[in-house]
């Protein structure tokens, strides 16, 4: 019997699993339940806000989420540790999800919607400046609970990176397809209507930060030999290892194109395909629809991690590209109202997932896989180049640009190059 079904196993039967893997799943549930508030946030915030004001927050949040990244994250996170990280970022978030309520209460037509405009964007700096530090100290997080178990149990690094891949992928999005149920149904079947699930996520959000407060465990580097040794937040040095490793690392460059299409169609679904779906079907369609996607990434993320253990990652590469491709095409040849029915939104939301399961499992187990030696760096540089990705799709939608066809083009083009890209990084040395 292998180590990974001994492991499943144990999980099953109610034997305590390894520490490292412990504390992992912890962070893993909080961190998704968190993230799942702000991201329904998101996804309701143009039908509550308004497209221009919805989609300057979410652009605003993705700026400063890129600017984080490359400026602040690495040595935030080195200085004070993932978990600590990680703690600041869900207190963050749980700020901007209860701007959003504050927003919500505000009139659009007070001081011309003035107030309102800077509620909403104070916290969408609040968000952005939580998911730089949060998705940089995840990723951390990840590399080093995935390496702690190797030396644990002694497996190889990829085994023990598709595993904790799988069961991060699981939890994460599917404690994102929980509330996106919920939301679909207090609107449907209560008296709830979008402003107060803004209150409902927010309050998700404080107890999640309680969570991780109270429980979650700090996480060492086992390949560092004086961990004890804290780095100062001297933050030009970091930058300017951040920006060198995005443009010039041969393998980080070919890359690439998984991070801007993440980016990209975060901001198409969120502020283009989701406005569609409440304006020709209905409101708590939105919710449904993250059913689908979410739902499509947690049953299939622990079955594609074992396919990847067995044959590599490139199948689970494959099925992301192929992903974005089924998420842009129907856009290409017709209108927004002409796809806008069920039989053609629900087979869009499934080809989402699959763009969205290649992303939260494999892209991260591809990152701890190519660049063991300097994690901090390789996971800022990943949230860097998808909050850049992600701010310009936004502007693109907050200055107008509301064609399919062109919206649809501009994320289908990086999508065509994510499968050369990974056959090219697989092949290459990294400089890191």
């Amino acid at each position: 019997m292998t180590q990974r079904s001994t492991e499943l196993e144990g999980l099953v039967d109610g034997k305590a699993p390894p520490r490292a893997l412990r504390n992992f799943l912890l962070m893993s549930f909080c961190f998704g339940s968190a993230h799942g508030g702000m991201v329904v946030a998101i996804a309701y915030a143009s039908s509550v806000l308004g497209t221009t004001l919805g989609s300057a927050s979410t652009g605003t949040v993705y700026s400063v989420y890129g600017l984080t990244a490359l400026l602040g994250a690495a040595p935030f996170v080195e200085r004070f540790g993932p978990a600590r990280s990680i703690c600041a970022a869900l207190g963050f978030w749980f700020l901007y999800v209860a701007m959003f309520v504050i927003a919500a209460l505000t009139s659009a037509e007070d001081d011309d919607g003035a107030g309102q405009w800077t509620v909403v964007l104070l916290g969408a700096a609040m968000g952005g400046f939580g998911s730089g530090i949060g998705l940089t100290a995840q990723g951390v997080y990840f590399a080093r609970a995935a390496a702690t178990y190797r030396k644990e149990e002694g497996i190889s690094a990829p085994a023990a990176n598709d595993l904790f891949s799988g069961y991060f992928a699981t939890i994460f999005i599917g404690s994102q397809c929980v509330q996106y149920l919920l939301a679909s149904m207090l609107l449907e079947f209560t008296a709830f209507d979008t402003d107060d699930l803004f209150g409902v996520f927010a309050s998700n959000g404080f107890a999640m930060l309680m969570l991780v407060l109270v429980f979650l465990e700090e996480m060492p580097d086992p390949d560092r030999k004086r961990e004890d040794e804290k780095t100062a937040l001297d933050i030009w040095p970091h930058t300017l290892k951040v920006l060198q490793f995005t443009f010039t690392d041969r393998r980080a460059v070919s890359l690439a194109p998984l991070s801007v299409c993440f980016g990209f169609s975060t901001l198409f679904v969120a502020s283009y395909i989701n406005a569609s779906v409440t304006d020709h079907i209905s409101t708590y369609a939105v919710g449904y629809c993250g059913v689908i996607q979410t739902g499509t990434v947690a049953l299939l993320s622990v079955p594609v991690s074992k396919i990847s253990t067995a044959v590599g990652k490139w199948l689970a590469v494959c099925l992301g590209a192929a992903g974005y491709v089924g998420l842009t095409t129907p856009y290409l040849f017709a209108t927004s109202a002409e796809v806008a029915h069920w039989e053609y939104v629900a087979p869009i939301f499934v080809a989402y997932g699959l763009a969205r399961l290649s992303w939260e499992s494999t892209t991260r187990a591809l990152y701890a896989d190519f660049f063991p030696n300097d994690r901090t760096t390789a996971f800022a540089s990943l949230n860097f180049v998808v909050g850049l990705s992600a701010s310009v799709y936004a502007y693109m939608l907050a200055g107008g640009v509301d064609a399919g066809t062109v919206l649809a083009a501009t994320l289908l083009a990086p999508a065509l190059l994510i499968v050369p890209g990974y056959f090219s990084a697989r092949d290459a040395p990294s400089e890191i």
